[in-house]
């Protein structure tokens, strides 16, 4: 994340009170100062009065100077963050003045966190072939913003591969057997001789690029919107409502937020999230380094249409708890993943101050075997590319890879509809032990955090549902409060009519 001021320095700290990591850049003109020149432009236009009457003119220049309806101050930007000020900008009604301010540690809100370490696995599946809750919803609404974001002549961010998931033991099977006769038949299918699941609606999305990208969709579209934008650590609650009155100064919104969305920073900010961190690393390879399997479909019931390319070339693999996946540029594969489950603080902190020799050197004793054995087995159920350069056998072993990445997530609590993110508002009387009493007087405090391992397939729709709580100034007692019936059927409405007329 850049600095706040144009050209100058940018300093990045990590998510644990620790510098990760220094760089310098230069910025383009940041969201502040493209803000800040619109406006001068059409005060100038105003005072000219060369395109409005009078009458307009004064109401215009009144409208500059009042106070904004509703104002929102994100504390992290990684997936969580960028759905919220998505559609918060996308869903805010014309006549609502919405104003934004973010601040992260990174310019992709990923310093240690899980968005960098991402694979970037999306589709509506759990494990066992069964529909995530808001699974279908979730993915329509992140198609939404991937509709929106993607830049064509740009690197590509997302790719539509597919999915295949081989089965390890005699339950997978029978697991992934019966979803695609039974339960989603058209949506799974099942090569029992092979013991593999496919796919089709499965899509890889290079996470740290795909947050970037809707970062520059805002500062685009969305640059009036954008009061301040900052690159630095968040260290209380407190601290940081100061610093945001200090940049709004006399044009404080009628209703203010201020929302907690740093995934695992988030326990840090407020302690009684019952969050748990769980760190695990990344292998980066070189598409370039390998030869990867074309799968073999011998499904007869999978229509051309379903197929998501027609060489079947890069699809991504899951088995054995580990997997590979081609990144949508076709020149990185990442495979993982360790999981390193109840850290600590201090286990946090000393994960993020490991050298990058060192996160590699764990990385590669905990995951080469495993990788090994799934590219092996991956490789014997599919054919060879017959644009192979080497006549000779086909490869067994990965080749050594280039980076070792390692993220940290915020794990929420089980319940009956599984790993559910929290969102939620902080109590007044627990706002009032955390920080001090005027902060409860002057803002709402409100987490979107415990992500987990479904990120992409939940921070759309969860986004969504709380931007539009936010809008409407409803309650945000917690998820239920803005995941009730009504509001899911109009999203699920919302969502068939996007499909539709993609």
């Amino acid at each position: 994340m850049h600095n706040c001021r144009a050209g100058s320095d940018a300093w990045v700290l990590s998510l644990g009170y620790r510098p990760i990591s220094l760089f310098r850049e230069r910025t383009k003109a940041c969201a502040w100062r493209t803000r800040s020149l619109s406006l001068s432009r059409r005060v100038a236009e105003l005072q000219r009065g060369t395109r409005r009457s009078r009458v307009a003119n004064r109401q215009s220049l009144h409208w500059l100077s009042s106070a904004a309806d509703l104002h929102v101050h994100l504390v992290g930007f990684g997936l969580a963050g960028a759905a919220l000020a998505f559609f918060l900008c996308q869903r805010a009604r014309k006549d609502q003045h919405v104003t934004l301010s973010v601040v992260d540690v990174a310019r992709a809100g990923c310093a240690g966190g899980a968005t960098q370490a991402a694979a970037g696995i999306l589709h509506p599946f759990t494990p066992r072939a069964r529909k995530i809750w808001l699974g279908d919803e979730g993915l329509a609404c992140a198609k939404e913003i991937l509709r929106a974001v993607v830049e064509p002549e740009a690197p590509p961010i997302a790719r539509r591969s597919g999915l295949i998931r081989l089965a390890s033991t005699e339950r997978e099977a029978a697991d992934y057997a019966a979803a695609a006769t039974d339960l989603y038949s058209g949506e799974l299918f099942w090569d029992r001789n092979r013991d593999q699941l496919f796919i089709p609606d499965a899509w890889v999305v290079d996470a740290p690029a795909y947050v970037q990208a809707i970062r520059r969709y805002l500062e685009r579209y969305h640059a009036e919107k954008i009061m301040m934008w900052e690159a630095r650590q968040v260290h209380s609650l407190d601290d940081e409502w100061r610093r945001v009155q200090m940049h709004l100064g006399a044009r404080g919104a009628h209703e203010s937020f201020m929302v907690v969305a740093a995934g695992a920073s988030s326990k840090l900010l407020i302690p009684t999230l019952p969050l748990t961190w769980c760190g695990g690393h990344n292998l980066v390879y070189r598409r370039q380094d390998w030869i990867w399997p074309v799968a073999e479909l011998a499904m007869t019931s999978i229509s051309a249409d379903a197929i998501p390319d027609a060489n079947m070339s890069d699809i991504p693999v899951i088995g054995g708890g580990s997997y590979l996946v081609p990144l949508p540029d076709r020149l990185r594969l990442i495979g993982g993943a360790t999981k390193e489950y109840g850290l600590t603080q201090a286990e946090l902190l000393e994960a993020q101050s490991r050298s990058s020799a060192q996160q590699m050197d764990r990385a590669r004793a905990a995951l080469e075997l495993p990788l090994d054995a799934l590219f092996a087995r991956y490789a014997n159920a599919a054919r060879w590319a017959s644009t192979r350069e080497s006549s000779g056998p086909t490869p067994s072993r990965l080749p050594g890879p280039v980076e070792a990445l390692y993220g940290i997530r915020a794990l929420p609590p089980r319940n009956a509809l599984g790993a559910v993110p929290l969102v939620g508002e902080v109590p007044q009387e627990a706002l009032s032990l955390l920080t001090n009493a005027s902060i409860s007087e002057r803002v709402r405090v409100l987490y979107f955090t415990g992500l987990g391992s479904r990120g992409l397939i939940h921070h759309g729709i969860i986004g969504r549902l709380a931007a539009e709580a936010v809008l409407r100034g409803d309650s945000l007692v917690s998820l239920a409060s803005v995941a009730s019936p009504s509001v899911l059927a109009s999203v699920r409405r919302d969502a068939a009519e996007a499909v539709a007329a993609s």
